[in-house]
């Protein structure tokens, strides 16, 4: 697995620590033991299965530059995510979001696009608002454009990227077992009290937290037993191993964890981390990311529905391909 894919595993993990650990985890950390055992208590009462959730990713990787003496040449990315989630109906979740990215590198100048998404029952929905790309591709997407494609759950399986989740495959019993090395690695250190901030206008109990970088890697490598455990012969999926897990795992720091709980209601309303990540052989090779996630109206209605006027997705894309003369018209 290149460094690429280093990172890229390491940054999903990272995020999904912050879903996943500021809602159960830091319920086990005994001091400030009042809050959060509030928190937890209040979570496992409170019907949170409807929210709204906005979540930001900033990364700026540096490359060194492969003239002798020439500057590193640095790629910033900033990217939002903004949606609302109704789980009220386990066997079929619905999500209805808006994710934007933009990136600006010296060698291609400005890329960006606005993307919208609808997960309901078995299909996924896209449609691009907006995007802009870079000079050397004089593609013309306005095809593309304002329109609603519909991909159902079945072709998305057959992607060659292991579309099948990992959670999907997995016994209950080795679920647990992930959720027990989670609490028992001790993943989270330094819990400390931050003076109180509003978030949205909610008083909040603010706290700070370190990651303990050889628990994180346990927990990263159990996973990844179980993915070889599960994964078919046609998965792709890029799977690290041990030794690549600690050389990339060398260049790593953690610089700041940060959460925010609901004085009132002991609800989590935003977490934040923020690392980075060198290659120890390339000394010019680095990357600084900053992702935060917020969360709110808990347990309020929301209104999840398909668009009326979708049209299938491998018709739309099919015919933009073939208008780019990449293969023949879909009918």
């Amino acid at each position: 697995m290149n460094k690429k894919n280093s990172f890229i595993v390491l940054a999903v993990v990272v995020v999904a620590l912050l879903v996943c650990g500021v809602t159960g985890v830091f319920a086990n950390f005994q001091s400030p033991s009042t809050v959060l055992k509030k928190m937890a208590a209040n979570m496992s009462k409170v019907n949170a299965k409807t929210e709204n959730i906005d979540a930001e990713l900033a990364m700026d990787i540096s490359t060194a530059s492969k003239k002798a003496g020439g500057a590193p040449t640095t790629v910033k990315l900033t990217g939002s995510f903004v949606g609302k989630v109704d789980s009220n109906d386990e066997k079929n979740p619905k999500m209805d979001s808006v994710l934007t990215i933009n990136v600006t590198s010296p060698d291609f100048g400005a890329v960006s696009g606005t993307f919208d998404f609808k997960s309901i029952a078995d299909a996924t929905y896209i449609k691009v608002e907006d995007a802009h790309l870079p000079a050397f591709l004089p593609i013309d997407i306005t095809p593309l454009k304002g329109v609603w494609m519909k991909l159902d759950t079945a072709d998305l399986k057959k992607l060659p990227s292991g579309a099948d989740s990992l959670a999907s495959k997995i016994t209950p019993e080795e679920k647990q077992q992930v959720l027990d090395l989670f609490k028992d690695q001790k993943i989270f250190t330094n819990l400390t009290r931050l003076p109180s901030e509003k978030i949205d206008g909610i008083n909040t109990f603010h706290f700070q937290f370190g990651i303990d970088k050889e628990a994180l890697k346990a927990l990263i490598l159990k996973i990844t037993e179980l993915q070889k455990a599960h994964a078919s012969a046609t998965d792709k999926t890029p799977i690290p191993t041990a030794d690549e897990m600690n050389k990339t795992f060398d260049g790593v720091t953690f610089n700041k964890g940060e959460f925010w709980i609901g004085k009132n209601d002991y609800m989590p309303y935003k977490a934040s981390i923020d690392f980075s990540i060198a290659d120890p052989k390339s000394p010019g090779d680095s990357g600084h990311f900053v992702v935060s996630l917020s969360m709110k109206d808990f347990g309020k209605p929301v209104t999840i529905e398909a668009p009326t006027d979708a049209k299938d997705f491998k018709t739309v894309f099919g015919n933009f391909m073939a208008g780019l003369g990449m293969g023949a018209p879909t009918r």
